[in-house]
């Protein structure tokens, strides 16, 4: 484990050094320029402008409510998430239900989504400081764990959470909690990651904060079949969409081999799920489970658990 840790370490110490050969080279500015043009191509694709997302620069740049400083890519990205999750809610769910539903959101560190969707009534996280930005922007707020969330049960028809299950150090109880809080739905989003990641423990981060399991999603939806939970609807969300030019293409392929940092690091594209909370068991047949264990997760909604 140790030799693992520290090859992780040596790898982000060589992708650093990468980062700041690239800046000497081209300029900060430069540099700049070429991380937000894909960015702003993939905005592009949902006929959205950076100018026209809901969510401002300055909210973005206080969004996580601590010390870090975001730069104008990053800046970009939490906007640009910001509007995604919005179209995500109303496309499935539809602005009649959305009306009429209670909503609780998990780990929301801005309370701007049930802010936009005018939708007030609580949003938990574990960190005070978010607490009280999510206050401030007219949302009810408690500080509490996803584990354990001090909620009647079946009190909200909608429990989400995004971005926040690769945090817990129990994905399973959280998802458990989410279920028994949710009277219909339960919406996740998760990082979008070529293979299930297990992080090791980064020693003086504030717990909370740090990535612990980062699912593939083939693995987030076995996992689901253990819980009374039943796939809905599921939308890739691609954050980056990379020019066909030669040059442009090859920097952005460079790029992300040598430091994901420059483009997102985990953040280059996100899986959204809508679950229905559901009865019974969930469980697959035995020819089902073979077939999940070795095929790519698209074959999920091809044998019999839902549809799109």
């Amino acid at each position: 484990m140790q030799g693992e840790v520290a090859l992780a370490r040596r790898a982000e110490s060589i992708g650093d050094r990468v980062k700041q050969r690239i800046k000497r080279l081209l300029g900060e500015e430069r540099l700049t320029l070429l991380r937000l043009a894909p960015l702003q191509r993939a905005i592009g694709n949902h006929c959205w402008r950076v100018d026209d997302l809901r969510m401002t620069d300055r909210q973005a740049a206080e969004h996580y409510a601590n010390e870090r400083e975001l730069d104008v890519v990053f800046r970009t990205i939490v906007r640009f998430f910001h509007e995604y999750k919005l179209c995500f809610i109303r496309e499935t769910l539809g602005d009649e239900y959305i009306r009429r539903s209670r909503f609780l959101e998990v780990g929301d560190s801005d309370g701007l989504v049930l802010q936009a969707l005018g939708k007030g009534e609580l949003s938990i996280n574990n960190d005070p400081r978010c607490v009280e930005l999510i206050r401030r922007n007219g949302v009810q707020a408690h500080l509490g764990l996803g584990e354990r969330l001090e909620v009647p049960d079946k009190s909200y028809d909608v429990v989400m959470a995004f971005e926040t299950l690769e945090h817990s150090l129990n994905p399973v109880a959280f998802l458990e909690e989410m279920i028994r809080v949710a009277r219909e739905k339960v919406i996740v989003s998760i990082p979008g990651v070529t293979r299930t990641i297990i992080h090791p423990r980064v020693r003086g981060e504030r717990i909370g904060e740090e990535h612990v399991f980062e699912f593939h999603s083939a693995d987030l939806l076995r996992l689901t079949t253990h819980l009374p939970l039943q796939p809905g609807a599921f939308r890739k969300m691609s954050v980056f969409a990379p020019s066909h030019r030669p040059l442009a293409w090859l920097f952005y392929r460079v790029s992300t081999s040598l430091n994901g940092e420059l483009f997102g690091g985990s953040h280059r594209w996100f899986d959204f799920y809508v679950f229905d909370v559901v009865g019974g068991d969930q469980g697959v047949s035995a020819r089902q489970s073979a077939a999940l264990y070795g095929r790519p997760w698209t074959s999920w909604l091809r044998i019999g658990r839902g549809s799109r």
